[in-house]
């Protein structure tokens, strides 16, 4: 039996039964109690916690103990003709307690004025702020408006909605037509100057760019997107190369954003590139691209196909 005093409430108890003081619920371990640091240095600190705890206390109960002390008689009342009356009387006090004004005496000088220069600083400060304020509202207000009319002007006007197409139609390079519900148009074709190093060069093929611009794409499940292809004079047809990690290996090397119809779908507009690999030394290539109607695929005929003859510098 290991009997021990409590160090918060005193109270003694046996500490093979009672871990904890039955008392105030303290934890006191014997230093034979085989407690660990970490048990040791949190008693610690609890116990000076509480210690302040305590500290605290006292010291409020001590200061409302205290006796409070009487403020002096501000008013002058009692004086004795010829003493000083407290600071602050009247002046028929004052009168009363001096036949004339003492030089010096705090009861006979007349209390300090506040001016109205503070006031005025900071009704002036306000006014400042609240002039500041709406000027900047009315500047970012012309800004707003001068920036929108500037853009209103450089931007080209939207293109008529076009009637669908059917059959086989052709097209000239940057003329619009229209293309499962959204309108397109092909613009500049180039080649791509791959250097026989990059794990994409192809033996005996040049890399063509074909720059597309589509506007009006919306998420639609009814429309089959078809992959372009690039028509050789003999017939030969060359599809669109979709390789993601070709993509972005000319994004990052070549500034090429190569892009698919459907992507159509989740950019408005889009503008890329369409990118193919062509044999060396073709010429006279034309694009191709099949629209089928609302909720058909390849599996029917196209509703119409477009021929884009490519620039003959190519």
């Amino acid at each position: 039996m290991r009997t021990i005093r409590c160090k918060d409430c005193g109270k003694r108890y046996d500490y093979d039964k009672d871990d904890f003081c039955p008392k105030c619920g303290a934890y006191n371990p014997p230093a034979d109690s085989g407690a660990t640091q970490l048990e040791r240095e949190l008693l610690s600190r609890f116990e000076t916690g509480q210690r302040n705890q305590t500290r605290a206390k006292e010291q409020a109960r001590a200061r409302q103990q205290q006796p409070r002390r009487t403020p002096p008689d501000t008013a002058g009342q009692g004086a004795s003709p010829g003493s000083h009356p407290a600071y602050g009387g009247t002046p028929e006090l004052r009168r009363q307690t001096h036949s004339s004004r003492i030089q010096g005496c705090a009861a006979c000088e007349e209390p300090p004025r506040r001016g109205k220069a503070p006031l005025v600083i900071v009704v002036i400060v306000l006014v400042l702020v609240a002039l500041f304020s709406v000027g900047g509202l009315l500047v970012s207000l012309v800004q707003e408006a001068y920036y929108d009319a500037l853009f209103s002007l450089s931007e080209p006007a939207p293109e008529p909605s076009l009637p669908a197409a059917e059959g086989d139609v052709f097209h000239e390079t940057w003329e619009y037509f229209p293309l499962s519900g959204a309108e397109a148009s092909i613009e500049d074709s180039w080649w791509i100057p791959l250097e026989e190093t990059s794990r994409y060069y192809q033996e005996g093929y040049d890399c063509l760019a074909v720059d597309v611009w589509i506007t009006g794409g919306t998420q639609r499940e009814d429309v089959y997107f078809d992959t372009p292809c690039i028509l050789l004079p003999d017939g030969t047809a060359l599809c669109l190369d979709d390789d993601p990690f070709l993509a972005r290996a000319l994004e990052q090397e070549y500034g090429v954003y190569a892009v698919s119809l459907r992507d159509c779908q989740w950019e408005d507009p889009l503008y890329g590139s369409f990118v193919f690999f062509v044999p060396q030394g073709e010429e006279d290539l034309t694009l191709r691209i099949n629209e089928y109607a609302p909720g058909t695929d390849e599996s029917e005929p196209p509703r119409a196909v477009h021929y884009i003859p490519l620039d003959s510098w190519l």
